[in-house]
């Protein structure tokens, strides 16, 4: 009995030595063993075999960070793909060049951890029950056997296939975006592989639970823990079943089978019949290069719809994006990151959403940006970084909100906000540096606008002002109460002197930030506090800088860089001032620090180049931050006054100290 259960262990200590050893042996490069799986099939369509190579590298995409609707895994176009893909076959599966690859999947394909199971399946059935439940009483590594034993009669003769074969899928993608295989040899060597799935399985519910199952069992994985890989690649699993484009049920259909087939392919598309007359372009099919001319008709079908990253991506589109007239939908980053599309982009007047990303960083789209009347969604991101669109665009009547960076980084130079509107991104034109107007219809009862800029509409906040506005000598208008975060940050043509009315209350984080034409600041004296990096960057503003009574705190970074300062005067209700508030206020020659000021914050006057003296008029700050002063005048000092406390000399916090003289 005892010899049998050491057996078995032996076979255990075997497989449980890691995964098994992939490096081909040195030998000839293409030989009988694998040049077959480089001849065409016919029976398969390039469309269907990245169908088939979409669901079985779907899990691994996603858990690995790579993009799951790229056949290999990842976009060919990016510079850096070919060589991840190298690094992996040679790191993970000792494959460093063609024949080694070709080599691991012929000899993967038709054995592989499949026949380590099938062994140690095989030793279990062989030994009697009383010494098989003496192993499971005993043995260390019982959970093994028994998942061994569990998945060997679960599966029978298709064993653990599918884990080998999704894996054989894998390193023909990956032989493809390595450069190690064209396009064609990449779907001829995943062909046999497919028609094995194909013949073993039954939907991809199923191979995917042998997928995991064989992943179990490979990774040594006790099933009933809860937090393992196993779980983790399952959660992934189950939140994507149901996409259709990551898993075509279609696949697995055949002639003799009882469904019907939805999806259909051309020679450049893979797409799916509504069974209306209608149909949706899925994705593009293979090594698309040139212009993309969609067509509006298929077979007698109309094309109603563009999927999700239908073409997103794909570095060899080049020139013309042409949409027919008769698509109602663009997913979500149908053609992000196609970045060689040059020329107008023309939306079809049949148009009515548009998927956020959907046309991300198409740098060379050009033309006014027109979307078409009956778009009742943009989604977040849809033409950011489209660089050559410009124009006056008009929000379409059906819209309720203006997504984070849908327009960022466009070329627009005006927009008009129409009445249904209820919600505006503060990002949704962040990097539009020629966008000079917002305009808001009277209807709308969230917004309103004054001389092209966004309020709210009782103009009590300021939301917006677009980055090419140019106002000279702006005085905020009474009444108005807050002036949220970014607001006019990096409005270059505001210019002049800067009033705020004494109904301000809140300005928010960045509000003012990069306005360099501004050459003074009136703040009123309602404000308790100054926000964060509300005029940082304000270079231009020289001058005495007065702080108003009532301001109880100088937050962060609020008045960084402005270094035309010469003057500052800070009021005694001012109890904190905040990191680096006043950094790089080369300008100033000193500063005077009331007994109210009870903490200072890093960096506060750091690089105040021009700063001899800070003088203190109450006992020593409770918070005295880092380098606060470092970068000062030569001979920097501070003076105190010697009956308050705290104090110390020659030196205090590490800067030189002095007492005052008496007057």
């Amino acid at each position: 009995m005892m010899s049998a259960v050491s057996l078995l262990l032996a076979v255990f200590l075997f497989i449980s030595s890691g995964p098994l050893s992939l490096v081909p042996p040195a030998g000839p490069a293409l030989d009988a063993a694998y040049e077959p799986m480089l001849r065409p099939s016919p029976e398969l369509t390039p469309g269907e075999i990245e169908d088939w190579a979409l669901g079985c590298s779907a899990i691994l995409a996603i858990r690995n960070g790579c993009d799951p609707y790229q056949f290999g895994m990842l976009s060919k176009s990016d510079p850096n793909a070919a060589g991840a893909a190298a690094l992996v076959l040679s790191r993970d599966w000792g494959c460093d060049g063609r024949a080694a690859l070709l080599d691991t999947i012929a000899r993967m394909t038709g054995g592989g951890h499949n026949s380590d199971f099938g062994v140690a399946y095989d030793f279990i059935l062989s030994l009697p029950e009383e010494d098989y439940q003496e192993v499971l009483g005993k043995a260390p590594d019982a959970y093994m056997w028994a998942l061994t034993k569990s998945l060997g009669d679960k599966w029978g003769g298709r064993q653990i296939k599918a884990w080998d074969w999704f894996r054989m899928i894998h390193l023909a993608g990956w032989g493809y975006i390595a450069g190690y295989l064209d396009l064609r040899e990449a779907y001829d060597c995943m062909t046999p592989i497919i028609e094995r799935l194909r013949g073993a399985f039954s939907s991809w519910g199923e191979a995917n639970d042998n997928y995991m199952d064989g992943f179990a069992w490979w990774s040594l994985t006790d099933v009933s823990e809860p937090d393992t890989e196993y779980r983790l690649r399952l959660g992934i699993y189950e939140e994507i079943k149901d996409n259709r484009i990551l898993f075509n049920p279609d696949v697995w259909l055949s002639e003799t089978s009882s469904g019907e087939k939805t999806a259909f392919y051309t020679d450049a598309f893979r797409c799916e019949d509504h069974g209306d007359g209608t149909y949706t372009l899925i994705r593009g099919v293979g090594e698309q290069r040139g212009a993309l001319i969609i067509p509006g008709e298929i077979g007698g079908l109309t094309i109603t719809a563009i999927a999700e990253r239908a073409f997103s991506e794909r570095g060899g589109l080049t020139g013309r994006l042409v949409i027919p007239d008769s698509v109602t939908a663009i997913g979500d980053y149908a053609f992000s990151d196609c970045g060689g599309f040059t020329g107008t982009l023309t939306l079809p007047a049949s148009l009515t959403s548009i998927g956020k990303s959907a046309f991300y960083y198409g740098r060379g789209l050009t033309g006014d940006l027109v979307l078409p009347a009956g778009v009742t969604g943009v989604g977040q991101g849809a033409f950011a970084y489209c660089f050559g669109l410009t124009g006056h665009v008009s929000v379409p009547e059906g819209m309720t909100a203006v997504e984070a960076d849908v327009f960022s980084n466009c070329g627009i130079t005006g927009v008009t906000i129409p009445g249904r509107v209820t919600a505006i991104d503060e990002s949704a034109f962040s990097g539009c540096d020629g966008l000079a107007s917002i305009e808001v219809s009277e209807q709308n009862g969230v917004f309103s606008s004054i001389d092209g800029v966004l309020y709210s509409k009782d103009q009590r906040e300021i939301i917006l002002a677009p980055k090419a506005i140019r106002l000279e000598n702006l005085a905020i208008p009474a009444g108005v109460t807050a002036i949220r975060d970014w607001a006019f940050f990096g409005c270059k043509g505001l210019t002049g002197a800067l009033t705020l009315p004494g109904s301000v209350t809140a300005i928010g984080l960045w509000a003012f930030g990069e306005c360099e034409g501004l050459t003074s600041i009136a703040i009123p004296a309602g404000m308790e506090v100054i926000g964060r990096e509300s005029f940082h960057g304000c270079s231009g503003v020289t001058g005495t800088l007065e702080i108003p009574g009532g301001v109880t705190a100088i937050e962060k970074g609020a008045f960084t860089g402005c270094e035309g300062l010469t003057g500052l005067s800070i009021p005694d209700s001012v109890t904190a001032i905040g990191d680096y508030a006043f950094l790089g206020c080369a300008g100033l020659s000193g500063v005077t620090l009331p007994a109210s000021v009870q903490t200072i914050g890093d960096w506060a006057f750091q690089g105040g180049a021009g700063i001899t003296q800070a003088e203190f008029l109450g006992d020593a700050p409770r918070h005295f931050g880092s380098d606060v002063f470092a970068g000062c005048a030569a001979g920097f000092s501070i003076i105190f006054d010697p009956e308050k406390a705290g104090w110390s000399t020659p030196e205090w916090n590490g800067y030189p100290a002095e007492p005052r003289s008496p007057s």
